[in-house]
């Protein structure tokens, strides 16, 4: 009885987790159960909590989906799958029936990632959608379906990995169908690059080329669609389009398909084997002007961390070194020394962050409070001295300076103590008070006045002597 009262427990708190959508764990309890009870009674137990959550999640999915398609819980289908596969020979109609649903009305791409997310759904469903897209000439939408593809397919790796099974996990299980949409994928990069070859070229052919190129080069490496030169070459010409549409103010697009191009194999392959040839294509002199123009944009606008991303982004192809040392020395001779020290901080020029740099950056930023002690220019000052260590002690050259400068603000506004008591702290500057140095001259000159005060009483006790005297005589006289 015991045994049974533990079983019943185990079995309601699996029905439980897999209503709450914890499949792992509870799966972890679907293995502790099978030392207990048969595969068929483990089915005829399950079944009903394993079609409630599957039919929750396909309803959600098809009522919420134009809202709701990036925070769609796909990879719970997918473990669903995975670890209860006895349940999906019947299951795998209703992923069918919803994913054809959908098509009928209109929502591919909702079918398409159902699709991709199943591992038990009908491989036609891919091929359907993959092939309304790219007659739509809609290429982002089968990126999309092919990075679900690929998430499904790490998906069951790592879940394999957890229960010590290796499992070789092709994205595409039927390979009829995977052979069918790479030629389809095929025909349609033929056509964007021929379009290259025309009058008419521009952005949109070459971004398309380079998606449908990186989409065959990434995903289906095994059918060798594209040759790696073929890829450089469509990335390059898509770079080039690219770098004369990107202003200041969208530079996220550029370097989020450097990131993409320079680490996909075919590139990391092509670049290897042909390193001078890959440096010709990324060099061209327009793509190194317009990008030189960009970079320097940036920095005018002190917007130094998209110039660093950028250039970051591009290290081991191109170099902006020279640029950065111009912008930088051009600061420094127009007096903008704080914007100097924060280009050389995040563009990680460590030999420029000088002494010399730091302290006339501190000048200017007394000099700014000193003309207007505002709280946000008392506030960059404190922040400046203490995140570079800027205090009296650390530079004793400038220690006169600072209580001077200190002194004549105090003086200029004097309701401002509490705040310029914080600078003396922050600079460690021992404050000199006026009262103690009226004090210390009082005693400093105590003997001179003491004798001073001497002599001045015995001239007045010897005048008032002698005028007591002289009547005294007058009358004598008489």
């Amino acid at each position: 009885m015991a045994v049974v009262g533990e079983l019943e427990g185990l079995i309601r708190n699996h029905d439980l987790l897999i209503s709450r959508g914890s499949i792992v764990d509870a799966a972890k309890v679907k293995a502790l159960i099978s030392e207990y009870m048969s595969k068929n009674d483990i089915i005829s137990r399950f079944y009903k909590p394993i079609r409630e959550k599957l039919e929750e999640l396909l309803f959600c999915a098809e009522n919420n989906f134009d809202k709701f398609q990036e925070i769609l819980n796909y990879k719970q289908i997918t473990q669903l799958e995975y670890y209860y596969p006895e349940f999906f020979k019947e299951f795998s109609r209703d992923l069918n029936d919803s994913a054809n649903g959908r098509i009928a009305g209109g929502i591919q791409l909702y079918a398409g990632l159902l699709a991709a997310s199943s591992l038990h759904a009908d491989r036609r469903l891919l091929f359907k959608t993959i092939d309304h897209f790219l007659s739509k000439r809609e290429y982002a939408k089968v990126q999309r379906i092919f990075e679900r593809l690929d998430e499904t397919s790490r998906t069951v790796a790592a879940l394999g990995a957890e229960n010590g099974a290796v499992r070789n996990n092709v994205l595409i299980s039927d390979e009829g169908v995977a052979k069918e949409i790479g030629r389809m994928l095929f025909a349609a990069y033929s056509e964007e690059t021929s379009r290259l070859e025309g009058q008419n070229q521009g952005y949109a052919f070459a971004r398309n080329a380079f998606l449908l190129a990186n989409i065959m080069s990434s995903y289906l490496p095994e059918q060798e669609l594209i040759t790696d030169s073929s890829l450089v070459s469509a990335a390059v010409l898509y770079f080039k389009e690219l770098v004369q549409r990107t202003d200041i103010d969208n530079t996220a697009e550029l370097v989020k398909f450097i990131e993409q191009f320079k680490n996909n194999p075919a590139t990391l392959k092509f670049r290897n084997e042909s390193p001078e040839l890959f440096a010709n294509y990324m060099s061209s002199p327009d793509v190194r002007e317009s990008l030189n123009e960009l970079i320097r944009n940036l920095l005018g606008k002190t917007r130094f961390d998209e110039a660093r991303n950028l250039s970051t982004a591009l290290e081991g192809m191109l170099a902006f070194d020279a640029i950065f040392l111009d912008h930088i020395g051009s600061l420094k001779e127009s007096r903008f020394y704080v914007q100097a020290i924060e280009m050389a901080e995040k563009m990680k020029m460590k030999d420029m962050l000088t002494d010399e740099l730091k302290i006339e950056a501190l000048r200017t930023l007394m000099s700014d409070y000193s003309e207007s002690p505002l709280r946000s220019n008392l506030k960059r000052l404190r922040n400046f001295c203490s995140r570079y260590g800027i205090n009296a002690v650390s530079f004793p050259g400038i220690a006169t300076f600072l209580r001077e400068q200190l002194e004549q603000i105090e003086r200029a506004n004097p309701d401002l103590s509490a705040d310029i008591e914080q600078l003396y702290k922050v600079f460690r500057v021992q404050k000199v008070r006026r009262e103690n140095m009226q004090i210390g001259l009082l005693k400093i000159f105590e003997p001179i006045v003491i004798f001073f005060t001497w002599v001045f009483k015995l001239f007045l006790r010897v005048f008032s002597g002698g005028a007591a005297a002289a009547p005294a005589s007058k009358n004598g006289r008489r």
